[in-house]
C-alpha cells in the first residue's frame, strides 16, 4: 500500500506542471506554444475575437492588472515587418493610442523578432495614464502574431514589477 502511495505521488508529481515553471499553453489550431508565468490567470477570448489566449495577474491595490496577450491576424498592411522602421511599426499597429519610448529586436524562435515599447494616452477604454507595454511581432509560417505584455493601473513601477515576467512568457512562444 505504501509503495502503490509513493508511485501515484511520483506519477503525479511528473506530469503536473509545477508552479515555480508557469504553464505552458498550446494552441493546435493556431500552431504555437506559450510558457505563462507561474501563478497567473489563463483565459481565452472575451469580447475581443482577436485575442487567441491571454494571463492575467492582478495587483495588491484595485484597479492594477498586468497581462500577456496573443493576437493573431493583426493586419498592418502590405510591407513585411522586416521591411518596416520601428515608427513605422508602431504607426501601423498603435499610433495616436500611445507613445513609442523604444524599440528593438531579439531573437526568438531563431527568428529576430521586432518590438516596441510603448506608454499608452489615457483613453475611455483606459482610464489610467499608468499604462505601459511591450509589443511583439512574429511571423511563423504563413501566420502573424502580435504578442504583448501589458499594465495598467498602478505607478511606472507596477510596469518595471512585471517586465521581465512579461518579457520571459513573449520570449517563450514557439
Amino acid at each position: 500500500m505504501r509503495y502503490l502511495f509513493s508511485l501515484l505521488l511520483a506519477i503525479l508529481f511528473t506530469f503536473l506542471p509545477h508552479a515555480s515553471e508557469g504553464e505552458q499553453y498550446r494552441d493546435s489550431t493556431h500552431g504555437f506554444t506559450i510558457d505563462f508565468p507561474a501563478g497567473w490567470t489563463v483565459s481565452g477570448p472575451l469580447s475581443d475575437k482577436s485575442i487567441i489566449i491571454k494571463a492575467k495577474r492582478f495587483g495588491k491595490t484595485g484597479g492594477t492588472i498586468a497581462q500577456v496577450i496573443v493576437r493573431g491576424g493583426v493586419y498592418i498592411g502590405e510591407n513585411s515587418i522586416q521591411d518596416l522602421s520601428p515608427q513605422e511599426l508602431f504607426d501601423s499597429t498603435i499610433g495616436d493610442k500611445g507613445m513609442l519610448v523604444d524599440s528593438g529586436f531579439e531573437t526568438i524562435g531563431g527568428k529576430r523578432i521586432p518590438w516596441l515599447k510603448v506608454v499608452f494616452r489615457q483613453s475611455r477604454f483606459l482610464k489610467t495614464a499608468n499604462s505601459c507595454g511591450v509589443f511583439y511581432f512574429i511571423v511563423q509560417g504563413s501566420r502573424f502574431y502580435q504578442v504583448e505584455g501589458i499594465t495598467m493601473g498602478g505607478s511606472g513601477s507596477w510596469f518595471v514589477e512585471n517586465e521581465a515576467s512579461m518579457r520571459n512568457a513573449i520570449r517563450s512562444f514557439r
